[in-house]
């Protein structure tokens, strides 16, 4: 699954977190998550850090053992903000091998 990833704040300051008590500076860090919440399970998982505003990856994962519809979450989680944190539903076909 192709995954892309827009930040819509371009600031100047760069890709460098607000954290003040940390002993040196931290880059932002981003986790992208596909899970069935049908299912209660955890599909795919990949760390990414954004480039120039916009990323594009490759995200591997489990393919549900029966074939058909599913409904599936892409989360996009930040490592370095409480609440900055996406959802976006995916329904994919999957056919058996």
């Amino acid at each position: 699954m192709t995954v892309r990833v827009q930040q819509l704040n371009k600031n100047k300051r760069g890709k460098m977190a607000v954290c003040p008590k940390l002993p040196k500076p931290k880059e932002e860090g981003w986790w992208i998550l596909l899970g069935s919440e049908a299912d209660d399970e955890l599909l795919g998982l990949k760390r990414i850090n954004i480039r120039r505003h916009i990323t594009t990856t490759n995200l591997s994962f489990l393919c549900p053992e029966s074939a058909g519809q599913h409904s599936l979450v892409v989360y996009v989680v930040s490592d370095s903000y409480l609440g900055l944190d996406g959802t976006s539903a995916v329904d994919v076909q999957l056919y058996p091998c």
